[in-house]
């Protein structure tokens, strides 16, 4: 793939393949925006190690959020006419109760909530409160995508890691995207849903190509 001018990836019911669309999507990031939010919009690691440190600066999630929001927007819409709406606020009175991104389509209604940097007890919180989330919207196309510069995450086949939900929480999916300062190495771990037969499906330590 070099381009977002390429077709949208579909599945043989003419679904629309997120898996596919969210990692071709990431590869097309901003080198420099990513590598700029180390220090001019981040969030503390705290006691995740970051290069071999505690409470290091790390991009916050709206540098992820923008970035991908900017991506599907161009491409999805303006190339194929779907609709993609960024913070879709759902539960009143939580902090941080809205999906990150809704893409919508005739048949097709699917949840993105995106996760900066976090620790498996967030990310055990929002494995919960994502359920919610596709309640109120009637989907069960629902996907968690976590941006990460943990240590645990980059170095391939770590024992603790990946982290994925329980496996009776059989409707969320997940991916993972551990990535470098200068977003020069990006590695994807992912568990999804398949849709042929409703069983989970791994990807485990794939190196995402990058466009320069």
């Amino acid at each position: 793939m070099t381009s977002l001018i390429d077709a949208i990836p579909k599945k043989d019911d003419d679904s629309l393949d997120i898996l596919k669309i969210l990692q071709n999507a990431v590869q097309f990031f901003d080198k420099d925006i990513i590598t700029n939010a180390f220090e001019r919009s981040f969030k503390s690691s705290r006691e995740l190690y970051v290069n071999g440190l505690k409470k290091k600066c790390v991009p916050k999630k709206s540098v992820y959020n923008t970035e991908l929001n900017r991506i599907l927007v161009n491409w999805l819409v303006k190339r194929a006419g779907l609709k993609v709406t960024g913070q879709w606020h759902l539960i009143e009175d939580v902090e941080d109760a809205y999906s990150d991104i809704v893409i919508i389509m005739k048949r097709q209604k699917i949840i993105l909530k995106l996760l900066p940097t976090t620790t498996r007890n967030e990310l055990n919180k929002y494995f919960d409160r994502v359920l919610k989330y596709a309640k109120e919207l009637s989907t069960d196309d629902i996907w968690i995508v976590h941006f990460t510069c943990e240590d645990s995450y980059g170095v391939q086949k770590t024992k603790n890691r990946p982290h994925w939900p329980p496996d009776d929480n059989d409707r969320i999916n997940v991916i993972h995207f551990f990535h470098d300062h200068l977003f020069e190495y990006v590695l994807m771990n992912a568990r999804y849903v398949d849709s042929s037969n409703n069983n989970f499906k791994y990807i485990i330590d794939r190196t995402i190509s990058l466009q320069s």
